[in-house]
């Protein structure tokens, strides 16, 4: 990487490895930009920029290739919108799709997984930069039947960095050795050119031929939009403003319905609270158009809460699931007196990241492996957790190992300051 970064005429670099033909992050800049590398993984590369008296963030995503594990991914977005509200650009291929239309071919992706990326980049507030080019930026390489075109490669921004950045254009380019086009970003142009923008597709929702006023709201929408004329662009005409007027109508009558609201309450298990938080609920209910699903809800009771008092309970509510979530967004929902045993999985992940790194590294090497890496697998859990001497001595003792090229059965001595 350090003769590309060269040959490119840059002078400065931070560099992930790939794993074979996938993966792999580097971010290169010229020697009069001030860049501040954050913590990074295999997946991220976070970074603060400071040039001609504007300051802002960076950050280069590679998703989690597996789709059992991209919520992986989601998580980490979400970690980063919380370290500070700086205007933000966050792109690179994030190996999933927000809407249909980005994906063409057999196969294709289930509503879910695009739910999921479409309510992450909502609560990290992003939005789509659109694209000059062709539309799709990898291609599966096979003909005929077979062959898939998807959009993987995308930027999204904060409302501040579009306020920062008015002309900013996000270009498709074709490559020679990569199977994926290119992304070439112009933030600083100062000329407007017609790009290809990328809203929220509209969506039916069944919930509204529930409501007794639909009938009428219809047959006004089609009554009131453009005549057909009889041919195919008058029928797409005539469609799109329907569905424009019922867009309009859903967000009067039942508000936003993108979102699935999550809400964690904290109360003492009685049989008032319970009411009253049902009659919350209920008045929530009435006034958002939202209704709570009661079979997605859980209820998590603390140990001295007898098993009568539950089912009491449980039946106020109309909640049969008693549960809690292991973790949240990466995290321990739960912290017990032992804090070594509700922290362990840190010590696991630590080991594993330094058991797939080549002892024969450089110096240099290990020390940004062990500072970039290693200090990164602990960081998000102790912006939340206080975490104990012993689990602290055993991660330095992680490091110091890897750093002197400790194996396994052959100990070596390690020099202290």
């Amino acid at each position: 990487m350090d003769t590309l970064k060269w040959s490119l005429g840059f002078a400065n670099g931070a560099y992930v490895g790939s794993r074979g033909r996938s993966g792999g992050l580097a971010l290169l800049w010229r020697r009069e930009v001030n860049v501040e590398i954050h913590p990074y993984s295999q997946y991220h590369m976070d970074a603060i920029i400071k040039e001609d008296g504007k300051e802002w963030r960076f950050s280069g995503i590679y998703g989690e290739p597996h789709t059992e594990l991209r919520d992986k991914t989601w998580s980490v977005l979400r970690y980063l919108i919380a370290q500070n509200d700086l205007p933000w650009l966050c792109a690179s291929d994030f190996n999933e799709i927000a809407h249909r239309e980005e994906y063409i071919g057999p196969g294709g992706r289930t509503k879910l997984q695009m739910i999921k990326f479409r309510e992450c980049l909502d609560d990290c507030d992003l939005q789509d930069l659109g694209f000059i080019g062709y539309p799709y930026t990898w291609s599966n390489g096979r003909e005929g039947d077979a062959k898939v075109h998807v959009r993987l490669d995308k930027a999204y921004a904060s409302a501040g960095l579009m306020d920062l950045f008015l002309h900013a254009v996000v270009y498709h380019i074709m490559t020679e050795e990569s199977d994926h086009l290119a992304l070439v970003i112009e933030l600083g142009t100062t000329v407007q050119h017609p790009r290809r923008r990328v809203g929220h597709t509209s969506q039916y929702e069944e919930m509204w031929k529930r409501h007794e006023n639909y009938q009428d709201m219809f047959e006004d929408a089609w009554k009131s939009s453009t005549p057909f004329d009889g041919n195919a662009c008058g029928l797409w005409r005539k469609l799109k403003e329907v569905s424009a007027h019922m867009q309009t109508w859903s967000r009067e009558v039942f508000g936003s319905v993108r979102k699935e609201i999550k809400i964690y309450v904290f109360l003492e298990a009685t049989r008032d609270n319970f009411q009253a938080l049902q009659s919350v609920l209920h008045r929530y209910e009435a006034c958002s158009g939202q209704k709570v699903n009661l079979h997605k809800s859980s209820i998590f009771f603390g140990k001295g809460c007898h098993t009568e008092r539950k089912e009491e309970l449980k039946q106020i509510m109309g909640i049969q699931s008693e549960a809690l979530n292991e973790k949240y967004l990466g995290l321990s929902t739960a912290v017990g007196r032992s804090k070594n045993g509700a922290f362990k999985h840190i010590l696991e992940r630590a080991r594993g990241k330094v058991q797939g790194w080549k002892q024969c590294l450089s110096k240099s090497r290990k020390e940004a492996l062990a500072k970039s890496v290693l200090q990164a697998v602990s960081a998000c859990t102790m912006n939340c957790f206080r975490l104990t001497q012993e689990l602290c001595n055993k991660l330095e003792s992680i490091a110091a190992n890897f750093w002197w090229g400790m194996k396994e059965g052959k100990k070596k001595v390690h020099l202290v300051n």
